[in-house]
């Protein structure tokens, strides 16, 4: 279902968009005008091709409002640099890309930020409150994923994940199940053990 979603809004042509605008559907394609920001963020831990890596996280100034906009991956050297450096152009620019909603239930298990440099934010997760702390501005709920063929990108191969919530909750059942089973037959060895 969502991957038939995403091959049809491939083929939609963007809407031009702006915070004046209500929020975009997930996935929905956006055209947005404006320009970057000095500042960068690179959320951490991304896999590519079993090397690790950034993703490039980009506010870009639209109508006075961030938006985040994820450019790509790039991996990183073993000081954690990222490998080539981000070039952030300066000039006036019109991006496409889709709509992204990170999900609301993220954890981590350190620090959800280090400075790299001082306009570089390595991130560990997406949170608009701590990403407002550096920028000062108000920041829209979603990123926009650049498209693929988009200048200024990096590598970039969206995955859509095509799993729905059901499937998840199966997969819970299934594993509480088996825990459930083994325990009985755990409790019953060993109690014959005992009797014996």
């Amino acid at each position: 279902m969502l991957l038939a979603q995403k091959q049809r809004s491939l083929l939609k042509k963007p809407i031009h968009w702006n915070p004046q605008q209500p929020l975009p559907k997930p996935e929905e394609r956006l055209a947005v005008t404006g320009h970057f920001l000095d500042d960068l963020f690179l959320l951490d831990n991304q896999h590519h091709q079993h090397q690790l890596g950034y993703h490039v996280i980009s506010p870009f100034i639209v109508n006075g409002s961030i938006l985040l906009v994820d450019r790509g991956w790039v991996p990183m050297t073993q000081n954690q640099q990222p490998d080539p450096p981000i070039q952030t152009p300066t000039k006036t620019l019109t991006l496409n890309g889709s709509a992204y909603y990170p999900s609301p239930k993220q954890w981590v298990l350190g620090p959800k930020f280090s400075k790299l440099a001082p306009h570089i934010t390595v991130i560990e997760l997406f949170d608009a409150k701590l990403m407002h702390h550096f920028l000062h501005k108000s920041i829209n709920p979603f990123i926009m994923r650049l498209d693929e063929s988009a200048p200024y990108g990096y590598h970039r191969d969206w995955v859509v994940i095509n799993m729905p919530p059901e499937r998840h909750l199966g997969y819970a059942l299934q594993w509480f199940t088996m825990a459930f089973v083994i325990l009985i037959l755990f409790i019953s060895l060993n109690t014959q053990k005992t009797l014996k």
